[in-house]
């Protein structure tokens, strides 16, 4: 605590920290970058789902169902699970510690 409340924001990441806990930190900021985009990918499959079945009923929204559906066609399909999974053991791998551990040669 005492390191980081004494050093300067680029201090601490470029000389205080042991490589290790470099590896560490960048591994973390990887591991919830990808996390973050799975569930953006996540929400976009969700909307072109809800999409097409707002669809279905009439009413005054419908052609903002059809376009929403026409912007999210490329989120559907199995590619999807395929990338979800990906991206799922990739942020798993990474906020777990395996990764930096591997880098750091544990």
């Amino acid at each position: 605590m005492n390191l980081a409340q004494n050093s300067t924001f680029l201090d601490f990441y470029t000389q205080a920290l042991s490589p290790q806990g470099l590896y560490f930190v960048v591994t973390q900021l990887l591991g919830v970058t990808t996390l973050f985009i799975l569930i953006l990918l996540s929400t976009l499959v969700e909307l072109h789902y809800l999409a097409l079945m707002n669809q279905r009923g009439g009413g005054i929204f419908n052609r903002l169902w059809v376009e929403i559906a026409r912007f999210t066609w490329g989120f559907s399909g199995k590619g999807t699970l395929v990338i979800f999974l990906l991206f799922y053991l990739i942020s798993y791998l990474l906020l777990k510690g395996y990764v930096a551990d591997w880098m750091g040669g544990k």
